[in-house]
């Protein structure tokens, strides 16, 4: 029977011989794209801001629904990129738990985004039918339960970075 330490870190198998494969970050290309998407950050600030101090006017109801569409786009690429260059499959040895969590953030990529576009289409049916104003405290805690999320996710993937800089250089002990 393997110890803890030992079963931590596992050469590469095949993904038949573990159910599903392992995944793993690359700090260095994660980080990166987290920094050059400044568009993103800022929109989703806007659009916080928005939410909660909020007006009636057309002209107001119709820039919250482009921010709302804009993040829905900026974070369809966001995740494409951090999956595409800053996550990979299978990599020939990586510790449990550093898999699991790296798996975990990487999945929540789709449920968040499924969460804007879902808030960004309601909006957008609540301007059309002239309900907005009406439903804002509704759209304010929905938001901003979106917002929480993103934050406690990008928190985590700072912390796997950070993680990995360290066992890299080697004071991740």
């Amino acid at each position: 029977m393997a110890t803890s330490n030992q079963a931590s870190i596992q050469p590469r198998k095949s993904s038949s011989d573990l159910g599903a494969p392992k995944v793993t970050i690359n700090a260095a290309f994660l980080e990166e794209v987290k920094i050059i998407h400044k568009e993103l950050w800022q929109l989703l600030e806007e659009t916080l801001s928005m939410c909660f101090y909020h007006q009636r006017s057309f002209k107001w109801q119709t820039r919250f629904v482009e921010c709302l569409d804009g993040l829905r786009d900026l974070f369809a690429m966001q995740f494409a990129l951090e999956e595409g260059y800053g996550y990979f499959d299978d990599p020939v040895f990586v510790e449990a738990n550093t898999a699991a969590r790296a798996a975990a953030l990487m999945n929540d990529h789709g449920q968040l985004y499924l969460e804007i576009s879902s808030i960004s289409d309601w909006v957008d049916d609540l301007r059309h039918h002239g309900q907005l104003a009406n439903q804002m405290s509704k759209v304010q805690t929905r938001f901003r339960a979106f917002y929480d999320q993103i934050q406690t996710h990008e928190k985590k993937e700072q912390e796997l970075i950070f993680e990995a800089y360290c066992d890299d250089i080697g004071t991740g002990d």
